[in-house]
């Protein structure tokens, strides 16, 4: 009664119809699953010029502002019982629970962008963003965990950076040095590739592993359950980047 009375007072005080939070989240969910602009108005009854507006700001705002995620970061990497709970799904999906302790999947993506400019994002080097791949891109650093649910992500660093100096920059990797203790006594860690720096709570690959050893072994079920990652980046540019744009444009 008291939230029906509060969105009341909303519509009273405004000159056009309130949209609550709760509708412009239902929107702009609707439209990552691939729902027209044409058509979102008259599902949720607002202007059709209010659709993209509305979409941009949660994504911004909400869905993709830092502190939301920071606080997310918290609640799961301080949390034992959450990571005991991905790592035994991890365990599951190989041989009688070969990789045991493994809380998370981390790699990079190349998020291709326009070539940034000064006029419009403050860039004066736009090298920095230019990929080893041959676009403009931000080097997006991502962990999920066995269902390929994003559990944290990091967009600060320019494409031409290498994954390792991009993770190292984050808050997350100083908090896992920080914690690096716990994770030790608990046996959890986090499974990179080739292009992270081994750590006691990162492990990757070993290097020129021979065929059918023990190292090729485990490189084998580490590239087994680390593929959850690389499937998480394909799914959502196949799902999501006809509604974001084939390309991005990056805000500084």
């Amino acid at each position: 009664m008291l939230k029906s009375k509060s969105i009341y007072a909303a519509h009273e005080m405004t000159s056009g119809g309130y949209i609550c939070g709760e509708v412009k989240l239902a929107l702009t969910l609707r439209m990552l699953a691939g729902g027209s602009y044409l058509d979102l108005p008259l599902i949720f009854h607002c202007r059709d010029t209010y659709v993209t507006t509305i979409f941009h700001d949660v994504i911004r705002e909400w869905i993709c502002h830092d502190d939301v995620i920071s606080y997310l970061n918290e609640l799961y990497f301080k949390d034992i019982e959450a990571m005991k709970k991905t790592a035994a799904g991890f365990a599951q999906e190989t041989n009688n629970g070969v990789l045991s302790g493994c809380i998370g999947a981390l790699d990079g993506w190349l998020v291709k962008i326009r070539k940034p400019s000064f006029k419009k994002g403050g860039i004066k080097n736009a090298a920095g963003y230019f990929s080893h791949k041959g676009f403009y891109a931000i080097n997006c650093q991502v962990i999920v965990d066995h269902k390929k649910h994003i559990l944290w992500r990091s967009i600060k660093c320019r494409g031409a950076e290498h994954d390792s100096t991009a993770v190292k920059k984050t808050k997350l990797y100083q908090q896992l040095v920080e914690d690096c203790d716990i994770f030790i006594r608990n046996h959890l860690y986090i499974i990179g590739d080739s292009a992270y720096a081994l750590m006691a709570f990162l492990l990757k690959p070993f290097d020129n592993a021979a065929p059918y050893s023990d190292s090729d072994a485990f490189n084998f079920y580490l590239s087994s359950s680390r593929i959850k990652v690389e499937c998480c980046f394909g799914e959502v540019d196949a799902r999501f980047w006809n509604t974001l744009e084939a390309t991005c444009v990056y805000n500084g």
